[in-house]
């Protein structure tokens, strides 16, 4: 799921849930992986601002793990914590999070201290490097979907009866993250990309755009190396379903205009279907590759100054789609409808015959063709 930004007296929360969904990569690749359904994450905020998330689900519980990837972020395990008893749960203390859970002693409890560090760690240097989190961050991961209820009824009130309702997933509100166990490879996407949204919330001086806030999460999202022991790298490229969602857009002729993403919002999108929304998501996660990537770089010193204005308060609120439409326009030199043609043509790149290889080994499909 993803979460709007919460702070200066705002109000934001965000709902994740899963839907089946199959997919043209996953069929594919099916002797590889095993990709069954997808988790959509849905959040509310005043102002509005909120985001969703499609994560690869894997029934069988056969891990989605491919060669090492190129560019892979490999962090140090030994990621220092403790853990004590608390009411019905465990609570972990690491560097940089408190987390709260009552999950039964399985590889995913074992795996979630050290995996929310090295996502954090990504976070901070995906693209530019980014500050620290001024304190601790808490983190909700319940065993159960009853326990998750319970708590957000206590914190959401009234509001809760809305994410009830739309099932599986979580939430994040106040920099605090609030999920439940939904299974092994689901519950370390969203975690992954929460975290990113939690992060954000919880450190930033300014509000990111929507597209740019979903984008980042999205982009975060990528991971191989949690099967079994392994030592979880991020691999921004390495997100099947994402690329298979934006695989589906291409193929359908569905392609949004460069405008319609930048202007728009989560919310604007739900209201056209869950498929209309999903497909956003890939659009926002292949604009971040695009902006970092096109034309050797061309646009990454602009992102860069985006996030880094973000995060240290400089970054002026934009309100609407002229705001939104401007701030594009001042940070990258163009408006969103003068780029249009291309952001398309790195995507007719990125989605050509073959590349469906490179993104399984964690690789750009643009760079590789290029």
């Amino acid at each position: 799921m993803s979460a709007a930004r919460m702070g200066h007296g705002r109000r934001s929360f965000a709902l994740a849930i899963v839907r089946a969904r199959a997919s043209a990569l996953a069929s594919a690749m099916a002797s590889a992986i095993a990709i069954a359904s997808s988790a959509m994450m849905i959040g509310c905020s005043s102002p509005p601002a909120t985001a969703l998330v499609a994560t690869p689900w894997n029934p069988s519980g056969q891990s989605s793990e491919s060669p090492a990837a190129a560019g892979a972020v490999a962090l140090h395990p030994a990621i220092p914590f403790t853990v004590e008893e608390s009411a019905g749960g465990l609570v972990y203390r690491t560097p940089s999070y408190i987390i709260h859970t009552t999950l039964p002693d399985t590889r995913l409890r074992a795996l979630l201290p050290t995996f929310q560090e090295l996502a954090l760690e990504h976070y901070r240097t995906a693209i530019v490097g980014l500050p620290a989190p001024t304190g601790l961050m808490t983190s909700y991961v319940f065993g159960k979907r009853d326990e998750w209820v319970r708590h957000a009824e206590a914190d959401l009130g009234e509001a809760a009866a809305t994410f009830k309702r739309l099932g599986r997933g979580g939430y994040t509100r106040h920099g605090v993250s609030v999920l439940y166990d939904i299974g092994y490879f689901d519950t370390l996407t969203i975690a992954a990309h929460e975290g990113w949204h939690q992060y954000a919330q919880s450190t930033f001086g300014g509000t990111l755009p929507p597209w740019l806030d979903e984008g980042m999460a999205t982009y975060c999202e990528g991971c191989v190396g949690i099967r079994g022991r392994g030592q979880p790298e991020f691999v921004p490229w390495r997100n099947l379903e994402r690329f298979s969602a934006l695989r589906d857009v291409v193929n359908s002729n569905a392609i949004r205009p460069l405008e319609a993403v930048i202007v728009g919002s989560p919310q604007g999108f739900l209201l056209e279907g869950r498929d209309a929304l999903l497909d956003y998501y890939a659009q926002v996660w292949t604009l971040v590759h695009f902006l970092a990537e096109y034309d050797h770089g061309r646009f990454r010193p602009a992102l860069q100054r985006m996030l880094l204005d973000a995060a240290s308060g400089r970054l002026r609120p934009a309100a609407g789609p002229h705001g939104l439409r401007r701030q594009f326009e001042e940070y990258f030199g163009t408006n969103p409808s003068q780029l249009d043609s291309a952001y398309r043509a790195f995507i007719g790149v990125i989605t050509s015959p073959g590349a469906s290889n490179a993104v399984y080994r964690g690789e750009s499909p643009y760079t590789s063709t290029r």
